[in-house]
């Protein structure tokens, strides 16, 4: 299984190749990208995070520099991928500067023969590591603060209006694959964070209203599209999970941009739904309040929303209410992301389905048919049907790009499929990036009963 992929880079002389073999294997001539006469460059897949590169070169080749070997972002296949590779736009599909580094090999020899190769062969051997990474993620919540930690179900009490803002810096492990948000296991043996292997919180500040709002505008200008995310967690859900998870989006989407997380008290316990139910509705003030004081990014910038399983709900509550008080006017958002909604279908279309449908270029709605979290809170709440079902369940609104990714989760209750897997990465990398109607990304189109949805290939 290919967990990542490099790029090759060959800075010579000049050079006319017969072969190049990496580990054993021929590169087919079809791979090697001539730049120029002096650069040579082709990309492969890694099974492993740890290999040993052996790359053997032979043929007409003049004075090997030096050779570059960049990490690149786990490709993600789709038809538009495909049809961007084709069309030789590699840097959308790879995504360059996700995560890169440069080594420069044989530093005392660098091959600088006064004469060329001819036929003979060279060989460099080298083990490659893949580097952690470290990201900063911007927080607002309104859960309360017991000795430097957040406490979910003390919120109601001393403070419980107040809403703190700061940022987290985050280790994420050079072995990670797209989709995984790893972190220690029990039945592995793991009881302390090793940060080669696990996503961590290395610092957490609170910050003041100036200090937060600048410290997203100066990572906004590192970008070229000036954007920010979202992230509004659902229900079981801790601060320190919702934290890992918004760094793990960030990184897996190779996000340039701000990623700001708004972590409401959930209890992080399966037991409390119906105590959670009540703290997220309870929760609106204070994420208007949020939203209100990103204002002037959300209105001047490109700001995206991703709101998972319950977190839905409060999205669709404070948009519903800033939408009565016309505090935003038009399009705002560049995308809004609804992912396995917990929120009564029809209570959506009654009430918030219009005012979210004026304020974002593009609204989506992932939806499953294998979300057994949904169907238990169906069962719950009287059959009545989730925004986030799909199959006969599913719904469609005028506006909203319903997508049913019921084929994509293979996990146990198949609710975290918008994070957990590379086809919905994908698919909201190309929302995030290029602003794709489904027609242009890696979906079919469905249309039963007159009603349009899609479904990934």
């Amino acid at each position: 299984m290919t967990i990542g992929r490099i790029k090759i880079s060959i800075i010579c002389e000049d050079a006319e190749l017969e072969s190049i073999l990496l580990d054993g294997l021929q590169i087919r001539d079809n791979s090697i990208h001539y730049e120029d006469k002096n650069t040579i460059n082709f990309v492969q897949d890694i099974e492993q995070d740890h290999f040993e590169l052996n790359l053997k070169i032979s043929g007409n080749v003049g004075g090997i520099i030096v050779v570059i070997i960049e990490r690149l972002a786990e490709s993600l296949f789709s038809q538009t991928s495909i049809n961007l590779l084709r069309n030789g736009q590699t840097e959308r599909l790879f995504q360059f500067n996700l995560q890169s580094f440069t080594k420069e090999f044989l530093k005392d020899q660098r091959f600088r023969d006064e004469k060329n190769f001819g036929v003979e062969e060279r060989s460099i051997v080298k083990t490659i590591k893949s580097p952690n990474y470290q990201t900063v993620v911007w927080f607002g919540t309104n859960r309360a603060v017991r000795n430097n930690a957040f406490v979910a179900h003390s919120v109601f009490e001393s403070g419980a209006d107040s809403l703190s803002l700061g940022q987290c810096r985050v280790n994420i492990p050079g072995r990670h694959k797209i989709g995984e948000l790893n972190r220690p296991s029990w039945w592995k043996l793991e009881f302390v964070e090793n940060h080669d292997k696990h996503f961590a919180i290395l610092e957490t500040k609170f910050l003041t209203q100036d200090d937060f709002l600048n410290g997203v505008l100066s990572k906004l200008s590192e970008s070229s599209e000036q954007d920010a995310f979202i992230f509004i967690h659902g229900f079981n859900t801790s601060f320190n999970d919702g934290i890992l998870r918004t760094a793990q989006l960030a990184f897996d989407l190779g996000f340039k941009g701000a990623p700001i997380f708004y972590s409401w008290p959930s209890h992080a316990n399966l037991l409390n739904y119906p105590e959670d139910e009540g703290i997220v509705h309870a929760s609106t003030e204070q994420f208007v309040s949020f939203l209100k004081l990103l204002g002037p990014i959300i209105k001047n910038k490109k700001v995206h929303i991703i709101a998972h399983s319950m977190g839905n709900r409060l999205v669709s509550f404070a948009i519903n209410k800033l939408d009565k008080e016309s505090f935003f006017e038009g399009q705002v958002f560049n995308q809004i992301v609804l992912a396995a909604p917990d929120l009564d279908a029809q209570q959506f279309l009654d009430e918030y389905a219009n005012a979210i449908t004026t304020v974002a270029k593009r609204i989506t709605l992932y939806a499953s048919s294998s979300d057994t979290a949904l169907k238990i809170s169906r069962n719950i709440h009287s059959s009545m049907i989730r925004l986030g079902e799909s199959g006969g369940l599913i719904t469609c609104f005028e506006g909203i790009d319903t997508i049913d990714a019921s084929k994509t989760d293979p996990s146990f209750l198949g609710h975290g499929y918008y994070s957990d897997t590379a086809a919905l990465i994908n698919d909201i990398y190309q929302l995030f990036r290029f602003n794709f109607n489904p027609a242009l990304r890696n979906l079919i189109p469905n249309n039963e009963a007159q009603e349009l949805y899609w479904t990934f290939r």
